[in-house]
């Protein structure tokens, strides 16, 4: 038998959460007597943080519906209820205790889905996410997918993603790359996690961008705007017209043609390093803040690095396996 305990505001919420899926299963399942239910009344009024975590619990479990992954597990309402005096019905549910009892635990555990994506070099994917929410990942990107009853995170772990968020109020999604973190405020947008950048572009709709690290550093970003947010905090954030091309990267079946537009050179040498297994490397973080603007096709990442020094003061070096070093050349300042 649950017997409520003394008020205390000390109490952990998590106990308290815990005692209300306690009560819920247990009313669920008409395992109260007439003493239980003076028991559960009393624990309900005991203190006000009980009733609301109940009541929240209680919510989370009518939404069930709403969770692809859970929906077989969806609440059928019966006509057993429990009547609390002056308060309102509060509604049982057609499924075995066991049964709620492990989705309320799913629920209500501080991570309750977790899922990881990666695609290989030169591959990007379609996914779907629980919440009817959409991914393209880019090639040779992966992701980590964290939900809980109260915020959907992804982590953009590398690479590039394009995001078609199913919005919710009540459950905000974040894409997390870094120390910068993309709210959705019901968009279509794209974030490129660079070696020396992370890229945000709003396709549709509206999104708010936030740096971890700086408290109150925060942005709004509209429909064709395109911010730049430096690794380094010292750099400077960079806010643009979105470009023209369309994200081709992250199609999955797209023609290979790479555009990168007034992009920096250690970010188009991360995102070739996506498509070219040999590998592009940077040897001076001075000439990675150069900027490029060039459009190839990933079959000719090869003969655009092999001509690079035409553009940039830099020195192209390949070996023998096909990987390329770019150093700084001559007029640069390393």
């Amino acid at each position: 038998m649950l017997r409520d305990a003394p008020p205390s505001s000390a109490q952990p919420q998590d106990d308290i959460d815990r005692e209300a899926s306690m009560w819920l299963v247990r009313i669920e399942n008409g395992e109260l007597d007439a003493d239980e239910r003076r028991d559960f009344e009393a624990w309900i009024n005991a203190d006000p943080r009980h009733a609301s975590a109940y009541h929240e619990i209680l919510q989370t479990w009518q939404d069930i519906a709403d969770l692809p992954d859970l929906s077989d597990l969806a609440p059928a309402r019966s006509a057993r209820a429990f009547h609390g005096p002056g308060r309102r019905a509060l509604i049982g549910f057609g499924l075995g205790a066991a049964a709620i009892a492990a989705t309320l635990a799913l629920m209500l555990a501080p991570t309750t889905r977790e899922s990881d994506f990666a695609t290989d070099i030169g591959q990007a994917r379609d996914i779907t996410l629980s919440d009817g929410s959409r991914v393209t990942l880019g090639a040779h990107s992966s992701l980590v997918v964290r939900y809980s009853a109260n915020e959907r995170r992804v982590i953009l772990v590398g690479g590039e993603a394009l995001f078609d968020v199913k919005h919710r109020t009540d459950r905000p999604f974040v894409v997390e790359a870094g120390a910068t973190e993309v709210r959705d405020i019901g968009t279509r947008f794209n974030v490129n996690r660079g070696a020396a950048s992370v890229q945000v572009e709003v396709v549709e709709g509206l999104v708010e961008t936030r740096n971890k690290a700086a408290t109150g550093q925060s942005r709004m970003l509209h429909q064709g705007q395109r911010l730049e947010i430096p690794v380094r905090a010292t750099d400077p954030i960079v806010l643009s017209p979105a470009t023209a091309k369309d994200l081709p990267l992250l199609e999955p079946h797209h023609d290979g043609q790479l555009v990168f537009e007034n992009t920096r050179l250690a970010d188009l040498a991360s995102d070739i390093n996506r498509y070219y297994a040999p590998g592009v490397h940077i040897a001076s973080p001075a000439i990675g803040d150069l900027r490029v603007t060039a459009a190839f096709r990933s079959g000719e990442i090869p003969a655009f690095l092999d001509t690079l020094n035409a553009v940039l003061p830099v020195e192209v070096k390949r070996d023998a396996a096909g990987a390329f070093v770019i150093e700084p050349g001559a007029g640069s300042h390393s």
